[in-house]
C-alpha cells in the first residue's frame, strides 16, 4: 500500500531541508549562568504583605473568652431569664454591635 500526501509542494521536499536526529533539539548554552532575574516589591506591596501576616496571626489567637460573663449567661439560661423574650434579646445584641468600632 503505498500513501501519497495531498499537500501542493510536498513532493519538492529536499531531504537538505528536514532535520532529524541530534540537530533538531537546540538548547541555549550560549546564556551565561551568572544572569537572573530579578524582582523589585513595591512599598504597597509590602504594606498589603504586612496586613495580610497581621490578619493571619490575628485569625489564628483565640478571642478572650470572659469566663464570668460565660457563667452569668449560663445561669440565666437555666433559670429562663435569657432568652425567653427573643425581640429584646435580638434588639440587645444588634445595638451591642452598633456600638463596636
Amino acid at each position: 500500500m503505498k500513501i501519497e500526501s495531498h499537500r501542493p509542494g510536498a513532493a519538492e521536499t529536499d531531504a537538505s531541508q528536514r532535520v532529524e536526529g541530534p540537530a533538531r533539539k537546540q538548547t541555549r548554552t550560549d546564556v551565561p549562568a551568572q544572569q537572573s532575574d530579578r524582582v523589585e516589591v513595591s512599598d504597597d506591596a509590602k504594606k498589603v504583605q504586612q496586613i495580610v501576616a497581621e490578619a493571619v496571626k490575628s485569625a489564628s489567637t483565640p478571642p478572650e473568652v470572659r469566663q464570668d460573663k460565660v457563667a452569668r449567661a449560663k445561669e440565666l439560661l437555666a433559670s429562663g431569664e435569657l432568652g425567653a423574650d427573643h425581640q429584646k434579646l435580638a434588639s440587645a445584641i444588634i445595638d451591642d454591635l452598633l456600638e463596636q468600632p
